[in-house]
C-alpha cells in the first residue's frame, strides 16, 4: 500500500518586534489546519476484478475509447472541490459534491494500462486521494476469416474467425453476392462465437463475400476485410510446397497450398523410404503448416523421412498431395533463441496461472527495452497465486560438453521476493525440474541474470524436450506486487 499525502498550509505566522533596546519575549502564532477525514473510495467492483477486467467491460465503465469514474461522495463540510488525475495529469476540477462520477473519453487508447487518482480537497486547501489502475480493452476488428462448405447439399458455408476485440460478447455477419457488383452487404446472422453456419439461401456454384465485426451493449469494431468463399464442394488435395529440417534441431516443418474448400481438416503422413506412409497427426480446416517435433520417436540423425499431407471432410478424404523427403543432418551448433516480448508469444511458451486471477501478460509497464515486457502478477488484491511461464527449446543438437547462456533482464518492483516464490528451474523432460537462480529484489531497477546451463548437464542434460520456467507468487497486484522478465537470450559461448 502507498502512503497517503498530505499537503499543509500553515497559515497566520505572526512575529512581534519591539524596538531595539525591548526586551520583551517573542510572540508566535500558528495555524494548521485539519485535512479531510476519508479519502474518495473508487468504487472498484464497477471496474476491475480479474485478470480480464470484465466487470468494468461489461458495464461499459471501461471502454476501448472511454473511461467512467464514480466513487464515495465526500462529507458536506469537508468538500471544496473533486480533482481528477490521469497518469499525474489533471483532466477536471469538480465543483459539485454530489457529482461523483467522471468520463475521460480524450486520448483514450484501446489495450492500455491508466493510473487514474481522485483527490479531495477540503476548504484549506487539504486533500486525500484514491488511486486505481486500470486496462482499456484490446478491440480490433475479427480477424483471420476462413471458410468450409458443407457436403453434400452445398447450400451451408461455415465462416471462421479469430477475435481480436477482448470484451467482444457477440459478432455480426455481413454478406453480399460477389458476382453482382451492385449488390450490397446484408447481416445475415449474429454468433456468440468465432464460428457461424450461414444457411441463408446459399446457392450452390454462387461466390459470396463476408465480412465480420464484433460489438457489446457498448461499442462495435469496424468489420473485418472481406473474405470470398464460392459454394461448391472440394476435396482437392493440397500441394506440399516445402518440407525442411529446422536450423538447430531434428524437427521438420512444412508448407502446403490449401485447394480444398470443405474440408474438416488435413492429415499429416510420413514414411521410411521403404515403409508404408503412417498418419502422425491432423490440423485443423484451412491449415498450411505442420512442425513435426517427433524427435524422441523418430527423427534421427542421418535418416530419411518422406511426408505428405492429404484433405478429409465430411464425405470422404483426398488422394495425397505430392511427396518430399527429408533427410534429418548433424547440426554443428544450436543457433540461439532471443525473446523481448515485441511480438506475440509464439507456441515455445507456455503460460500457467495456479488461481483464474493469476496474470502473466506482455505489459508495457517500463520494460528494459522496447516498449513490452512479460509480467507476472495477481489481477485481484488478496488473492494468493503462482505462475509459471515456461520455455520449450530442442537443444538435442547441443554437445553436452558445450558452454550454454542463459540471460535475461528481471525487475521485482515492489515485489517481496521469497526463495520458494521467485525463481528459475530447468527440466530435461518437463517432470523433474531443477531451480538455477533465484531472483533477489531488486526495487524498481532492471537486473541481468547469467546462467551457465551447462553446470547442470549432470542433472537436466540438454535434450530435444528441454524447459526453463520462470517461477512467481504473490497476492497483489502490480505494481505493488508482481515481476517483469525481459531480453531473454539462451545462446552457446561465443555466439
Amino acid at each position: 500500500m502507498k502512503p497517503i499525502c498530505y499537503r499543509l498550509f500553515s497559515v497566520g505566522l505572526m512575529l512581534l518586534l519591539g524596538g531595539c533596546n525591548d526586551k520583551s519575549p517573542l510572540g508566535i502564532t500558528a495555524y494548521s489546519p485539519t485535512p479531510p477525514s476519508g479519502k474518495p473510495l473508487i468504487l472498484r467492483s464497477d471496474l476491475k476484478s480479474g485478470g480480464s477486467y470484465m466487470p468494468g467491460y461489461q458495464s461499459g465503465n471501461i471502454r476501448s475509447d472511454q473511461v467512467t469514474l464514480s466513487w464515495e461522495p465526500a462529507p458536506a463540510g469537508e468538500f471544496a472541490s473533486y480533482q481528477i488525475f490521469r497518469n499525474d495529469i489533471r483532466l477536471a476540477t469538480i465543483t459539485e459534491r454530489e457529482a461523483a462520477s467522471y468520463t475521460d473519453d480524450q486520448g483514450i487508447f484501446p489495450d492500455s494500462y491508466y493510473n487514474y487518482k481522485i483527490a479531495l480537497f477540503n476548504p484549506q486547501g487539504l486533500f486525500l486521494a484514491d488511486t486505481i489502475r486500470i486496462k482499456t480493452p484490446a478491440f480490433s476488428r475479427p480477424f483471420a476469416l476462413s471458410s468450409q462448405v458443407v457436403a453434400p447439399t452445398e447450400d451451408l458455408i461455415r465462416i471462421f474467425w479469430r477475435n481480436g476485440a477482448e470484451s467482444a460478447t457477440d459478432f455480426r455477419i455481413y454478406r453480399k453476392l460477389l458476382s453482382d457488383p451492385d449488390t450490397l452487404y446484408q447481416m445475415v446472422g449474429t454468433a456468440s462465437d468465432t464460428l457461424f453456419t450461414d444457411n441463408n439461401g446459399i446457392v450452390p456454384g454462387n461466390t459470396y463475400e463476408y465480412q465480420v465485426s464484433a460489438f457489446n451493449a457498448f461499442e462495435a469494431t469496424p468489420r473485418s476485410l472481406p473474405l470470398a468463399v464460392s459454394a461448391f464442394y472440394d476435396l482437392s488435395p493440397p500441394f506440399l510446397t516445402t518440407a525442411q529440417q529446422l536450423d538447430g534441431s531434428r524437427m521438420v516443418r512444412l508448407f502446403w497450398i490449401d485447394f480444398a474448400t470443405a474440408e474438416d481438416g488435413y492429415r499429416i503422413w510420413r514414411r521410411s523410404p521403404s515403409g508404408q506412409f503412417t498418419e502422425i497427426n491432423t490440423v485443423p480446416t484451412n491449415a498450411f503448416t505442420y512442425t513435426d517435433s517427433d524427435t524422441a520417436g523418430s527423427l534421427q540423425l542421418d535418416s530419411t523421412y518422406i511426408y505428405a499431407v492429404s484433405a478429409f471432410g465430411a464425405t470422404g478424404e483426398s488422394e495425397l498431395s505430392n511427396a518430399i523427403p527429408v533427410t534429418i543432418l548433424s547440426s554443428s551448433s544450436f543457433t540461439g533463441y532471443q525473446e523481448d516480448f515485441e511480438s506475440p508469444l509464439g507456441g515455445e511458451w507456455e503460460l500457467i496461472s495456479s488461481t483464474p486471477e493469476g496474470r502473466i501478460i506482455r505489459s508495457t509497464n517500463g520494460a528494459n527495452s522496447g516498449q513490452y515486457m512479460l509480467q507476472m502478477d495477481v489481477a485481484v488484491d488478496g488473492v494468493v497465486n503462482l505462475n509459471e511461464a515456461i520455455l520449450s527449446l530442442d537443444l538435442s543438437t547441443v554437445n553436452p560438453g558445450d558452454d550454454l547462456f542463459l540471460r535475461f533482464f528481471y525487475n521485482t518492483f515492489d515485489d517481496e521476493v521469497s526463495p520458494l516464490e521467485e525463481y528459475v528451474d530447468i527440466s530435461s523432460d518437463g517432470s523433474s525440474w531443477l531451480t538455477v537462480f533465484t531472483m533477489p529484489f531488486s526495487a524498481f531497477a532492471w537486473e541481468q541474470a547469467e546462467i551457465n546451463l551447462q553446470d547442470f548437464t549432470d542433472a537436466q542434460p540438454y535434450s530435444s524436450t528441454y524447459r526453463i520456467r520462470w517461477h512467481q507468487g504473490d497476492n497483489f497486484s502490480f505494481p505493488v506486487d508482481g515481476i517483469g522478465i525481459d531480453d531473454i537470450e539462451v545462446s552457446l559461448a561465443g555466439q
